[in-house]
């Protein structure tokens, strides 16, 4: 078998190892094309608008299947933080950029990565900031070093300067990265090309997941889908501005045996008391109605709902109050909002992971003393595996899922009566 079919072989298992293990990341690769070519190592690029993954048959195998998988995942973190699209004219200080594009991947990797990698603890950096963020301090830091005398007397403390200015603003030869970035000039040359092409390759990734991988997806890559389903679809901003559309669910009817539950004395002096008749005008008599339920409207403000199917939440809630009390909860992951209904919703704030469980804690519930829950949502995302105690109604949008096995259903954008 030749090297470089031994190397195919090697890079397959690597691949398979990667989808066994961060799907995600593989679903990205898989969205490309795989390549042997004489690079250093590895490298990615956007080559004749395709997303093509290079490797070095010589560097493959020579290396480590769980460094190879580490590698991998290094090349899809440089796709993800838009490396390839940055312009070099907007980062002046090159090694400083080379430094921020490597110790920002690096630190989101788990897997063994090839030796010499770069790491934040080499540059005294904090974690969790991203590539901009780091590439302005160590821009500051070179900006500050201390300028080297003109004149040096000869011997060891001349030495001892050199090495404080080295250390403080940088050699100035190139950062020595492990795989190669000049071929990242292929993709800047046609930004907009890249930019799509990237975000189509998110896009596919994030769409063939199962529901459990896409919650389990780290909150700064759910961002980054967001942000390519956005510019792909015209999908929504972080918070957004809701026309309300036609209500269509006959909320009356559904709610009616919910509201049999709960009934109000309303004292009137029109007709006589039972007991009392002699003393009519004096004494009220009481009739008793079905009072107005104590409703909370719960909005999936997540990135998977669509701009035109919130448009028709608002609407269903705007019918909703007309007949009883609505606090409106807006919920991604977190609870974002909670306020009572006044009018058509104007904006709606999340658009990040899904997670149901929030709004319907007891606590909480308990606090709004609430009489029933109505949760908007498609259903894609985890929900408590009991019922709370007050009722829940599930409106689920056209082609979504039942969260849970508990709850009533309804179904939005539905045509005809919807079920339940």
């Amino acid at each position: 078998m030749s090297s470089v079919a031994a190397a195919a072989g090697k890079m397959h298992i690597a691949m398979q190892r990667l989808l066994a293990r961060y799907p995600f990341h593989a679903n990205v690769v898989a969205a490309g094309i795989v390549v042997a070519e004489p690079v250093k190592t590895m490298a990615v690029t956007v080559r004749d608008g395709v997303l093509t993954f290079l490797y070095s048959p010589a560097f493959v195998e020579a290396t480590e299947l769980e460094v190879l998988v580490g590698a991998l995942l290094h090349e899809v973190g440089h796709v993800l933080a838009d490396h390839l699209l940055a312009n070099a004219a907007d980062y002046p200080d090159r090694r400083a950029r080379t430094i921020a594009e490597e110790v920002s991947v690096n630190e989101t990797v788990g897997e063994p990565l090839p030796a010499g990698v770069l790491r934040i603890e080499q540059f005294d950096l904090p974690p969790d900031e991203d590539t901009d963020a780091r590439y302005e301090r160590l821009a500051a830091r070179t900006e500050k070093a201390p300028d080297v005398p003109k004149k040096r007397r000869s011997g060891r403390k001349g030495a001892s300067d050199t090495k404080k200015r080295e250390s403080a603003r940088g050699s100035s030869e190139d950062v020595e990265t492990f795989d190669d970035h000049t071929v990242w000039n292929e993709a800047t040359q046609t930004p907009q090309e890249t930019r799509d092409v990237i975000d189509r390759a998110v896009l596919s990734a994030a769409d063939r997941l199962t529901s459990a991988d896409k919650v389990a997806l780290p909150r700064a890559v759910q961002q980054r889908v967001l942000d390519a389903r956005r510019r792909i679809n015209g999908g929504p901003t972080s918070a957004e501005r809701i026309v309300s559309g036609v209500a269509r669910i006959p909320w009356e009817r559904i709610l009616e045996p919910f509201g049999a539950r709960r009934r109000d004395a309303a004292a009137t002096f029109r007709r006589p008391s039972r007991r009392f008749s002699a003393l009519a005008g004096i004494v009220p008599s009481y009739i008793y109605r079905a009072s107005k339920l104590r409703l909370v409207g719960v909005i999936d403000t997540s990135g998977s709902m669509q701009s035109a199917t919130l448009a028709v939440i608002s609407a269903e809630l705007q019918a909703l109050a007309r007949l009883h009390d609505v606090t409106v909860v807006q919920c991604d992951d977190t609870i974002r909002s909670v306020a009572p209904y006044s009018g058509p919703i104007s904006e709606i704030i999340g658009r990040g992971g899904t997670d149901f469980r929030p709004p319907l804690e007891a606590e909480f519930l308990s606090a709004l003393r609430v009489d029933v829950v109505v949760y908007f949502c498609d259903g894609d995302g985890p929900a408590p595996v009991s019922a709370p105690r007050p009722p829940v109604i599930w409106a689920i949008t056209s082609g979504g899922l039942r969260p849970a096995s508990w709850g009533d259903v309804v179904w939005l954008l539905a045509s005809g009566f919807p079920a339940m």
